[in-house]
């Protein structure tokens, strides 16, 4: 996934259509062989994609169908259905896939499940986040559409990194600052919207900087 940061910020700044032909596809296929992608890559992807489809909803139906080539029974099909459940486009496509085991098909009840919850992904920055791979959906949300309500979303977790908190919460706290710090500096888009952010309310700037003082 060498080329997943410049084909972002390149998506951003010009999210024309050959963008979404050549690169949801090949991102999904290089993540696919990458042995060491982990849950946080995969929703991660899965909800940038799914944005990229929102945007371009007469492609959807054929990138999902490309997808699918490419993951092929028994290789995180999950990955797929989550994509699915949030793009309102392959809605019919899902309602339409048949399973190819008992696995297969608790899957896709699940991702039925989580279309209802997320419509089609607007709700995405509204669930209760108890896990920091959960801060991966919304990163993932944010690089597909530009919304800042979903790093506005993450900055509502930082607080958590403070000595109060559990363990849990300290741990999506920390990884929200971390997270917030690192596409601060290397991605224009997430600095624009923090700031824009922060100018809107100073005081979710004041908690980031105590946040991250505590944490970093």
């Amino acid at each position: 996934m060498d080329h997943w940061e410049t084909w972002v910020n390149s998506y951003l700044q010009n999210p024309t259509d050959d963008h979404v032909i050549e690169g949801p596809i090949g991102i999904i296929d290089s993540m696919m062989k990458n042995p060491d992608a982990n849950t946080g890559s995969f929703l991660a992807v899965s909800a940038f994609v799914a944005m990229v489809w929102n945007r371009w909803p007469e492609r959807a139906p054929d990138f999902l169908e490309g997808t699918l080539e490419i993951v092929k029974p028994g290789r995180r099909r999950s990955v797929i259905y989550l994509m699915a459940a949030l793009c309102p486009a392959v809605a019919p496509l899902l309602d339409a896939l048949e399973a190819i085991d008992d696995e297969d098909a608790l899957e896709i009840a699940g991702a039925k499940e989580m279309r209802e919850f997320f419509g089609g992904g607007s709700a995405l920055d509204e669930f209760e986040i108890t896990q920091p791979q959960h801060l991966d959906l919304l990163w993932g949300a944010f690089m597909g559409s530009g919304d800042a309500k979903y790093v506005h979303a993450v900055l509502k977790c930082a607080h958590w990194a403070g000595a109060k908190h559990g363990k849990a919460k300290k741990a999506i706290g920390g990884a929200a600052v971390w997270s917030l710090s690192t596409n601060r500096v290397h991605n224009p888009f997430v600095a624009a919207a923090m700031d824009s952010l922060f100018a809107l309310d100073p005081k979710l700037e004041d908690t980031y900087e105590r946040s991250y003082a505590v944490w970093m």
